[in-house]
């Protein structure tokens, strides 16, 4: 069974990113899957230049190569062909593209790991009647602002019609955002906008601008969205919510999937937290705006401390974002501590883990099932998270933790004083803990899946 596995985050060596593309690829192919995974020229996530066997398909560069024993195929299409929303023609183009391109490597299974702009090669698949997969890690399928979370940084509950979605959009964007909406919607908006992007002063605005209005953006994703849902011959999501958001957009109920994320902990005998006399909490992840962590940062600075508390800080500092909360925090958290370790390779994970004794995600998007989530409750470590469904589910299934109100500092703020003044005992927490799917168990699940479709 020969397996085409889409990813754009599939680099091993990954930095600044989590290696679950690779990983399971990797774990396929010891299960007797011929997994190669599709790969793009653009993707930003590889940091050298990749060798290999290269051929030409219809005026584009196809470079054959593997990279620690999986067999990497990296297609070298237009830059037009990996942006957010293509319009007509260019997705046409890229769908065609496609077509030849699984024709010329006859896979059996099409799966789409990371959305991340390679969807229409989903469709050239289901145009040649290929039965494809898809693996809900983001929203981006049917959100056109990915993160289901409204202009206003509210919740949204899956629901798409071109009237709300369009308005959502253009109230989460900035002022520049919003200048190149009302532009790009204006009769001859769109040369304006090129000429704009030619001027070399102007590069930083337009770096990110849009050349199709927001209406007709929104149009395309829920047409394009709908038709290829309404095809998948199979979905893993890792929440009953984003199966309910993915059917509410076009998929088949009996085509559904449902599975958190893996770990790859291989002790599953790991002690369970103590009641200690500081505690140390941990943050690990991306640090941009919809991760939430300035919420905890913000909690911690207002407790009212009568025992010692530490924080662990793991992800890149880097961005605006990133470097204002580090400058800001950067020794002390009010009266506690904290340590910036910045990004821990997938060997550093595990040390991170058995160094807290608490994890706090606080996102301000809805996830789909964090890796860390999983990952802190391999290691027997409750997990305090915001109340979003995927991952109030994910507490609920497995037992392990606490959540509070979205983007509820006060909340946030109470949760955590109970916790050091021991009102809420880390040692019951960890001990009600039920172990999430490892990495053998999501493969199986794959792998099931595989031979129910081909």
């Amino acid at each position: 069974m020969k397996v085409f596995y889409i990813s754009t985050y599939a680099n091993p060596k990954i930095k600044n990113g989590n290696t679950t593309s690779s990983t399971l690829a990797s774990k396929l192919i010891e299960l007797n899957i011929d997994v190669n995974i599709v790969t793009c020229s653009a993707d930003p996530t590889w940091h050298e230049s990749l060798s290999g066997e290269v051929f030409n398909l219809d005026g584009f560069d196809v470079l054959k190569t593997s990279a620690n024993g999986i067999p990497i195929i990296s297609v070298g299409v237009p830059d037009a062909w990996y942006q957010h929303t293509l319009d007509e023609s260019t997705w046409e183009h890229a769908v065609s593209w496609g077509i030849l391109f699984f024709r010329k490597f006859n896979p059996n299974i099409v799966h789409l790991q990371q959305w991340q702009n390679l969807w229409w090669l989903l469709e050239a698949a289901q145009r040649l009647n290929i039965p494809t997969v898809y693996s809900v890690n983001d929203y981006g399928m049917t959100c056109q602002r990915i993160v289901l979370i409204d202009g206003e940084g509210n919740p949204c509950n899956g629901e798409v019609s071109i009237k709300k979605c369009s308005k959502c959009v253009f109230k989460g964007r900035s002022i520049a955002g919003k200048i190149n909406e009302i532009v790009v919607a204006l009769p001859g908006g769109q040369p304006i906008l090129e000429f704009i992007s030619r001027a070399h002063k102007f590069s930083n605005i337009t770096s990110r601008s849009v050349n199709l209005p927001v209406k007709r953006r929104v149009e395309l994703r829920i047409e394009r969205s709908r038709s290829i849902l309404s095809k998948l011959s199979a979905c893993i999501v890792g929440s009953p919510f984003g199966a309910e958001v993915m059917i509410k957009n076009g998929l088949r109920e009996n085509a559904i999937e449902i599975s958190p994320w893996f770990h790859t902990e291989k002790d599953d005998k790991l002690p369970i937290t103590v009641e200690p006399t500081k505690l140390i909490l941990g943050f690990i992840g991306r640090i941009s705006p919809e991760k939430g962590l300035h919420i905890l940062l913000d909690a911690v600075s207002r407790i009212d401390q009568q025992h010692e508390l530490h924080l662990k800080i793991a992800g890149e500092v880097s961005g605006h974002y990133a470097k204002q909360l580090y400058e800001r925090y950067k020794k002390k958290v009010g009266h506690a501590t904290i340590e910036w370790l910045g990004w821990l390779s997938p060997d550093e994970r595990a040390d991170f883990y058995l160094g807290i004794h608490m994890l706090v995600v606080p996102s301000l998007c809805l996830e789909t099932g964090p890796l860390s989530l999983v990952e802190a409750l391999a290691f027997k470590k409750p997990v305090l998270c915001t109340d979003v469904p995927p991952m109030k589910w994910l507490i609920d299934t497995f037992q392990g933790g606490i959540v509070f109100p979205f983007a509820d500092t006060e909340k946030l703020m109470k949760v955590l004083q109970q916790l050091i003044d021991g009102d809420l005992k880390l040692t019951e927490l960890s001990r009600k803990i039920i172990n999430p799917p490892n990495l053998e168990t999501y493969s199986k699940r794959v792998v099931d899946a595989y031979h129910a479709i081909s």
